[in-house]
């Protein structure tokens, strides 16, 4: 297949499978001095107007770092908000292409300014931070396609290397955030992202709503009277809350609307928290 047809993020999958399962395949890298190993990861980048999910690939042992912006085929000035998973196995499909369009297209050595650049390999063993997300793209390779046995079982990563790609990362993030203009307070305000981590995270199918006949009628007052109290104290609060009147005002309507349901000022035991406002 010419190699302008594999810069095609639109191709289909069974031409990337077929491309990838061509790659010859090594334990050592290239060099020949380190395993042929490679981290992925799935990260949001938040920066507007461009968000997007990114997968960031990092060779440990060199600290080579790779990234492809997730959907596939994204423009630099298009947001990737149409892929967003909530799940391991919602990410594993788009993944599992974007780790076979790295490697056709060899890490993105050939757009580089590099001379020669190396013919593209396979990687000889992938891993991965979150134990779900190693399964489910385990599993998607399989399901597409791809020979290479060794690739099916995406192992997890060891903290020593989930160190180094942290690292990476954040060099990674704080030159991109100079490249779109950020700078002084503004780039210091922008966290890095974290990884994304699927293994913890839980989505209830129904989700759990309170029906008004699961409350008393009392608990309705009383979850009204705290609606009440949070509204008028995100309104009379300045930033610096040294409102005295403001705060008099919330004891007042406290104090009269909720006393009888047992709630007290803030000198006894109920007063709801900051969080409110």
């Amino acid at each position: 297949m010419p190699k302008k047809a594999l810069q095609d993020s639109s191709l289909s999958t069974p031409e990337l499978v077929a491309a990838f399962n061509a790659l010859p395949r090594q334990p050592k890298a290239r060099s020949g001095m380190v395993p042929n190993e490679w981290h992925f990861e799935l990260r949001y980048i938040q920066i507007e107007p461009t968000p997007s999910h990114v997968v960031f690939f990092v060779q440990p042992h060199s600290r080579f770092t790779h990234m492809e912006r997730l959907p596939l085929g994204l423009s630099s000035d298009e947001s990737g908000m149409a892929f967003f998973p909530d799940t391991a196995q919602q990410a594993a499909p788009m993944i599992a292409k974007s780790i076979l369009y790295a490697f056709v297209n060899n890490l993105g050595m050939n757009k580089m300014p590099i001379p020669n650049p190396p013919s593209p390999t396979a990687p000889w063993k992938l891993t991965t931070e979150d134990k779900e997300l190693a399964v489910a793209v385990g599993a998607e390779l399989k399901r597409i396609g791809v020979k290479a046995k060794e690739l099916l079982e995406v192992g997890i990563t060891n903290r020593s290397a989930v160190a180094v790609a942290q690292e990476s990362f954040s060099s990674f993030f704080d030159i991109i955030k100079r490249t779109t203009g950020l700078t002084g307070l503004v780039a210091a305000a922008i966290q890095t992202p974290e990884v994304i981590l699927f293994h913890n995270f839980t989505i209830t199918e129904k989700p759990i709503r309170l029906s008004s006949g699961s409350l008393s009628e009392e608990e309705e007052k009383l979850i009204e009277i705290i609606t009440e109290y949070c509204s008028r104290r995100s309104n009379v609060m300045p930033p610096d809350g040294t409102d005295d009147d403001g705060r008099a005002l919330l004891k007042d309507t406290w104090r009269g609307s909720a006393g009888r349901y047992g709630a007290t000022s803030d000198k006894g035991r109920r007063v709801p928290q900051r969080g409110c406002g």
